[in-house]
Order: structure tokens, then C-alpha cells, then sequence
């Protein structure tokens, strides 16, 4: 593949500042809501803290949870930085 077809795929594949921010919003929105939803359900649906806790007893779901948390630091941190 030459430089100017990599480039091209490079652009094709970019997503917009706008986008990155609408997805991060939609994703801060749900997460919101399902915390009030928790709160307000009063012990009838599990927090997202409750859910984390189980989830990361399993030896393999800590290793998926790591990889999970090194893959969305590296695009928050590290990608946005340039």
C-alpha cells in the first residue's frame, strides 16, 4: 500500500472531534441514568459499583477489566495529547 492510499484510508476512517464528543456524551448520559436509576429503585436494580464488584471476582473478567481500562486510557490519554 503507498503512502497517499494509506493517508486516504487514514482520513476515510477518522472520526470527527464532534462525533468523538456526541459519543462520549451519549455515553456519560446513559451511565448517569442508570445510576439515578439505581438510586431511585431503592436496592431493586444493582449500581454500577455492585455490578463491577462481581464482575471483577472472576480471574479472567479482571484480566478482560484491564484490558478494558489500558484500551480506554490509552484512546483518552494518550491519542488526545498530539
Amino acid at each position: 500500500m503507498s503512502a497517499t492510499a494509506a493517508a486516504r484510508l487514514a482520513l476515510a476512517l477518522a472520526i470527527s472531534r464532534g462525533a468523538t464528543i456526541a459519543g462520549w456524551g451519549v455515553i456519560v448520559a446513559v451511565l448517569t441514568a442508570a445510576t439515578v436509576g439505581a438510586v431511585a429503585s431503592r436496592g431493586r436494580f444493582a449500581s454500577a459499583v455492585a455490578v463491577t464488584r462481581l464482575a471483577v471476582r472472576v480471574p479472567p473478567a479482571r484480566v478482560v477489566a484491564l484490558l478494558g481500562w489500558l484500551w480506554i486510557s490509552w484512546h483518552f490519554f494518550v491519542r488526545t495529547s498530539r
